[in-house]
């Protein structure tokens, strides 16, 4: 005689799953119809594409009548895209009648699809900086003179001129060019004057 175990899975069956996705199973069946506290084994099967698969299979043996039988596996990393990953679950114990009497459950698949694409990286940090403000020269305090020689030129009192002293001259006769010779020598002799004392 055959016992029917109800079945679970997290997530539900039918759900599209990617390579690295945890599947959860849980298997109930009702404890009564079995004799014995313990089971001979209670274990979950996985095919890929109707192949059995030893390797994501488990179980327990033996395993206690308690009614309820947990079990988890991995989609492998290298199901393509496009495949189907199915389970089922098997408990055998003595029934009465037979030493090892089975039930079986119902057959859960879920469709493999493609894993996510890679999240985009990071922006480069940026390279670009703010040149250095430009120091601007600071102006002279106002108490602060500063002293040029166009300035001091300026400021300067130019004496007057120093013209020889009259003296009285007796009328020449002949040509008037002397007395013109006489007055360039002196306009001269003035401005040299000026000059030596500007240099002091």
């Amino acid at each position: 005689m055959q016992f029917a175990l109800h079945k679970k899975t997290s997530p539900p069956p039918g759900t599209p799953v990617r390579p690295g996705d945890e599947i959860l199973v849980d298997v109930t069946w009702d404890w009564w119809n079995f004799i014995g506290p313990d089971l001979h084994k209670a274990i979950d099967c996985v095919y890929i594409n109707g192949l059995f698969v030893p390797e994501l299979s488990g179980g327990e043996r033996p395993t206690p009548n308690d009614g309820h039988f947990g079990f988890h596996y991995f989609v492998p990393l290298d199901v393509p895209p496009g495949s189907e990953i199915c389970d089922q679950g098997f408990v055998s114990g003595p029934q009465g009648w037979e030493e090892y009497g089975r039930a079986v459950s119902n057959v859960v698949c879920f469709p493999v699809v493609a894993p996510p694409p890679p999240p985009p990286p990071p922006p480069a940090p940026s390279t670009c900086c703010t040149p250095p403000a430009e120091e601007e020269t600071p102006p002279p305090p106002p108490d602060v003179y500063v002293d040029t020689e166009s300035d001091r030129l300026s400021q300067e009192e130019i004496p007057p001129a120093v013209l020889p002293e009259a003296h009285d001259v007796l009328p020449r006769t002949g040509s008037g060019s002397g007395t013109a010779q006489l007055a360039a020598a002196g306009l001269a002799m003035a401005t040299l004057i000026r000059r030596g004392t500007r240099r002091r």
